[in-house]
């Protein structure tokens, strides 16, 4: 801060001691780098002592004057930090009314009339320390900051924005955006700069310079294509003409990469870009229709959907969507709008509402927790668990409780799910179906006399998470409970609040794996049979789609990227008990035929 002061016009301190009582006489304002401001109150020439109030300190220090003449900064009585003193009430106005006018007192206080932005921010923050707090001061120079910008009589460097400098000849607000525009070194900075040109309503005449500048920019063909999309819209807005030719090539040439445009786009910009794709293309309903089975840009989705809405040209969309569905290639992304939008286009989207859609949903929740693709916003399993009407909605089109059970069934089966989930969800079946309640007893009943099929190699692993949840975690976890309960005050203690709640999970875990390995079973190669699918097996399947393996496996050994299944899941179920030859009806509602059956070492 010391420097600061150094540099703006303010009176050195002579270190001649002979002039030390003079520079310092009482009522002189200074500034001390650790102490801030203060005022000489009296000053001692036979001990060579200066008596100094400084703000921050209570009582008067007494300072040797050698000292002083090194470290202090003498303040002139116009300073701005000495008259939001003496002069407060004034200061304080001009903070609230003019801002720009103290920013310019600032400047003045410079020799070249120019500084920093961080200087000029710690001056006015000195001054004003007494009207404003902290967060208070922050907020008004942001405000500050942003009309500085369009401040006629403060230049912004070229080489340094945040360079400030008071000009003698006041330049215009456009002129002051046209010359930062091609002070500008990026695409995105010239289109800023023009965006607010575009708001004085400017003649087009004034704008030419900027018109032919993009133009420039466009013929040199060092743009990607959306910044060619983003540079032909804003000269064709500041011209206030359709020079659509580069525009049309664009949309035209560029097929394969609209897509990547479209998702690069804003919400806004979204929409005239697909208004332009409408007016280019005559395969423009087949292209949105592909921007939204295939992008993974919720906002892509959004603008394509409501755009064939609009345009009244839904129906081929909401076929390929059910074909997509069937296949089992319906985008994640989809899906997820799909949830969030149901109840806004319930009507539109009621051809996809149905048992299909839920058990696709049920699987993808489950890949993506083993291929550990889940994030913040695209977690199905949490979407779901937080929307109110989607899951109701599809129970509402089912025509008995049977299928609402096979459905339950895959919940039931989904090793992904919390314990939490689970039960939101088995909930809202019960309270459309009340007699799968009594489904739920009759399966708990039967599984408490059942043991699981397990593996060796999972058993194995399963015993070492046991151990060392044990005999590492769970105890590391109690010292560290004990360690953040020294820090006092436990209801502000945040690091008790995150080791309680780790000792909660921690807990939960013990209680899970303890039911599961004192309910298991392993398999014996001698109890794998051959004539039959059962756990322990490959069995090769036919279908339309040609030949698939899959391999039933234990009840922890389930790998579905690589059709290992475990025997718990209603794919698995569908199979157990087949022999070759057998068909069999899948839960994907494909019919296949089993080709062979041998052994598989799990």
């Amino acid at each position: 801060m010391e420097s600061e002061y150094n540099s703006a016009t303010q009176t050195s301190v002579n270190e001649n001691s002979s002039k030390f009582s003079t520079q310092f006489s009482p009522g002189t304002y200074c500034y001390h780098n650790s102490f801030g401001f203060g005022c000489v109150q009296s000053v001692d020439s036979e001990q060579g002592c200066i008596i100094i109030k400084f703000e921050t300190q209570t009582k008067p220090r007494s300072m040797d004057a050698g000292f002083c003449a090194k470290i202090l900064t003498i303040l002139p009585k116009e300073h701005i930090i000495v008259e939001a003193r003496t002069n407060a009430e004034d200061i304080q106005k001009l903070a609230k009314d003019d801002p720009i006018a103290l920013v310019i007192r600032v400047l003045q206080s410079f020799p070249t009339h120019q500084a920093s932005s961080l200087k000029v921010k710690e001056v006015l923050n000195q001054a004003l320390s007494n009207f404003l707090a902290p967060n208070e001061f922050k907020t008004w120079w942001n405000g500050v900051q942003k009309k500085i910008k369009s401040e006629a009589r403060i230049d912004c460097s070229k080489d340094s924005p945040s360079n400030y400098t008071l000009l003698e000849t006041p330049v215009a607000t456009d002129q002051k955006l046209i010359r930062e525009f091609f002070d500008s070194t990026t695409l995105e900075q010239k289109l800023a700069k023009a965006a607010e040109l575009m708001k004085l309503n400017l003649a087009p005449a004034e704008l030419q310079p900027v018109v032919e500048h993009l133009n420039q920019m466009l013929k040199e063909a060092t743009l990607s294509p959306v910044q060619q999309l983003k540079a032909c819209w804003m000269r064709d807005d500041l011209s206030g003409s359709n020079a659509a030719a580069d525009e049309q090539a664009i949309i035209q040439n560029k097929h394969a990469l609209l897509l990547n445009i479209l998702d690069e786009l804003s919400k806004a910009e979204q929409g005239r870009f697909l208004s332009s794709i409408k007016s280019v293309r005559s395969d423009w309903e087949d292209t949105l229709i592909n921007f939204c089975t295939q992008s993974q840009n919720l906002n892509s989705i959004d603008s394509s959907f409501k755009f064939l809405s609009h345009n009244d040209a839904l129906s081929a969309l909401i076929k390929t969507l059910k074909e997509d569905l069937k296949e089992r290639t319906l985008s994640k992304a989809f899906v997820i709008w799909l949830i969030n939008h149901n109840s806004q286009y319930a009507s539109i989207l009621s051809p996809l509402l149905n048992q299909q859609l839920l058990t696709y949903i049920f699987q993808l929740i489950n890949n993506e927790s083993v291929l550990q693709k889940r994030n913040c916003h695209m977690d199905l399993a949490e979407l779901l668990y937080k929307d109110k009407s989607f899951i109701e909605t599809i129970l509402s089109t089912l025509p008995s409780s049977e299928i609402a059970g096979h459905l339950l069934q895959l919940i039931l089966a989904n090793q992904s799910l919390s314990y939490a989930k689970k039960c939101s969800f088995i909930t809202r079946f019960i309270r459309k179906f009340p007699e799968l309640e009594n489904t739920l007893k009759d399966r708990d009943t039967h599984r408490k006399e059942d043991k699981l099929l397990v593996s060796q190699a999972s058993l194995d692993r399963l015993q070492a998470e046991y151990k060392k949840l044990v005999e590492e975690d769970i105890p590391n976890n109690k010292a560290a409970i004990a360690k953040a309960r020294e820090l006092g005050d436990l209801s502000e203690n945040s690091e008790y609040k995150m080791a309680r709640e780790d000792q909660t999970v921690l807990q939960a875990r013990k209680v899970s794996l303890e039911r599961s390995l004192n309910n298991c079973r392993v398999i014996k190669p001698e109890d794998i049979p051959s004539d039959k699918v059962s756990v322990g097996t490959q069995v090769v399947l036919k279908s339309k789609a040609g030949n698939t393996t899959y391999t039933i496996a234990g009840a922890w050994d389930g790998q579905p990227e690589k059709n290992i299944l475990s025997y718990q899941t209603p794919f698995a179920q569908a199979l157990l008990d087949k022999a070759v030859g057998d068909t069999v009806t899948l839960p994907n509602e494909t019919t296949a035929t089993v080709q062979s059956i041998k052994p598989y070492s799990i």
